[in-house]
C-alpha cells in the first residue's frame, strides 16, 4: 500500500481547496464540511487524477462529488453516475454529474445495477453502514460486488479498519455501524480484491507519509478504504 501512496501523492499539490464554504449550496468543495475531508477527500483527488476514470459510480453523494468533479475537470475527460435517493440541490449543478438516479440502490434491479458498474472504472460507496435484513450494505457486499463483471477501482466510506470503532463513538453517539464487518468478511482470503488505501491506516502507522499527502493543507485521517476488485469475468 505504500507504494500506491507514494504513486498518487504526486497530484497532492494540485488539490488545494479553501478551508469554508457554504455548507448549503456550495459551488466546489472545502474542508471544514460535516461529511467528507481530511486523508479521505485528498485520496479520492489523487486516486482519480492517477486511475483518469470514464466514469465514477457514487452510491451515496454530496461533497465528496465535489472532489471528483474538481478532479475530473483537471483529467479533462470523465462523467458521473449518482444513486442517491435524497439528493442536494447543488448536485444539480455539477456539470460532470451525467445522471441521478433518486433510488434506493436495494430498489434497483440488479441487471440495471450491472449496467451502471460495466460503465464505470470507479465505484465510490457511502451507504448507510447498517447491516440488516434489507439494508443496502446486504445489496451492495452480497448482491452487487460479487457480480460485477468489468475490473474496477472501489472506495468504502466510514471504514476504521483494521480497528473498531471508538466506544464514545458507539456509547456517547449511538453510532454503532456494521458495513465494516461485513466488508472486512466479503476481503478475507478473497483474492479478487487488493487493499490499496486506507485513510486510518496510513493515519496511524504512517504519519510521516500522511502528512507529506496533505502538504499541510489539512490534518490527515479520516474513514476512506479504497481496493481494486477483479470482475466476475476475469
Amino acid at each position: 500500500m505504500i507504494h500506491f501512496l507514494e504513486e498518487i501523492q504526486i497530484y497532492a499539490d494540485e488539490f488545494d481547496p479553501p478551508e469554508f464554504g457554504d455548507l448549503d449550496s456550495p459551488k466546489s468543495f472545502f474542508w471544514k464540511n460535516p461529511a467528507f475531508s481530511y486523508s479521505d477527500a485528498m485520496a479520492y483527488y489523487c486516486i482519480i487524477r492517477h486511475f483518469k476514470p470514464n466514469q465514477i459510480l457514487e452510491i451515496g453523494s454530496g461533497y465528496s462529488t465535489l472532489v471528483a468533479s474538481k478532479a475530473l475537470q483537471k483529467n479533462g475527460n470523465g462523467n458521473l453516475v449518482l444513486i442517491e435517493p435524497y439528493p442536494k440541490p447543488f448536485l444539480h449543478q455539477i456539470s460532470e454529474v451525467k445522471n441521478i438516479v433518486t433510488k434506493f440502490i436495494q430498489d434497483i434491479p440488479i441487471s440495471e445495477l450491472l449496467g451502471y458498474t460495466d460503465n464505470s472504472d470507479i465505484v465510490f460507496i457511502d451507504s448507510t453502514h447498517t447491516v440488516k435484513n434489507g439494508s443496502d450494505c446486504l445489496y451492495i457486499y452480497l448482491k452487487m460486488l460479487p457480480e460485477i463483471k468489468k475490473d474496477v477501482i472501489v472506495h468504502t466510506h466510514d471504514v476504521k479498519l483494521p480497528f473498531p470503532f471508538d466506544s464514545d463513538q458507539i456509547i456517547d453517539k449511538h453510532i454503532t455501524w456494521t458495513e465494516q464487518y461485513l466488508l472486512y468478511a466479503y476481503m478475507l482470503d478473497n483474492p479478487k480484491v487488493e487493499v490499496l488505501f486506507s485513510s486510518i491506516y496510513f493515519y496511524k502507522f504512517f504519519p510521516k507519509e500522511t502528512k507529506k499527502l496533505m502538504r499541510g493543507k489539512y490534518p490527515g485521517g479520516g474513514a476512506s478504504i479504497w481496493y481494486s476488485l477483479k470482475g466476475s469475468l476475469n
